[in-house]
């Protein structure tokens, strides 16, 4: 039994390790967060002025969020180009400003709620 549980206690770090739940780097240029309950959390924080493309994959229904800029400013999402799929929603910020970002969102009756930035490339803002 003692085996069992280590190699079960194993399976789960390497898989923590490899899913990129650990620790995030500010230079990374792509990253994903778990989202718990109802919150802000900080997102992408970039140097220069960029498009950006974050995405938020769900499992019940789409959660209600909002991006706050690094002035504070919030930007609601009903202002951004979106994309729609089956469990995920991706919203493009072109010309987004330098600094920290964050997300206030409501994760509603979701269980899983992750969310994922990157550089955009999205022919909506290279058009």
């Amino acid at each position: 039994m003692k085996k069992k549980t280590t190699f079960a206690a194993l399976i789960w770090a390497v898989t923590f390790a490899l899913s990129g739940c650990g620790d995030k780097s500010e230079n990374a240029s792509e990253s994903v967060v778990s989202v718990a309950l109802p919150d802000k959390i900080d997102i992408f924080n970039i140097e220069n002025q960029s498009d950006m493309a974050v995405t938020l994959y769900y499992d019940v229904e789409e959660p209600t969020i909002a991006f706050i800029m690094p002035d504070g400013t919030t930007l609601e999402t009903d202002e951004l180009p979106t994309e729609r799929g089956k469990g995920a929603v991706c919203y493009h910020i072109a010309d987004a400003v330098p600094g920290q970002w964050k997300m206030a969102y409501d994760r509603k009756n979701n269980v899983n709620c992750n969310v994922n930035w990157a550089p955009d490339i999205s022919p909506i803002f290279n058009a």
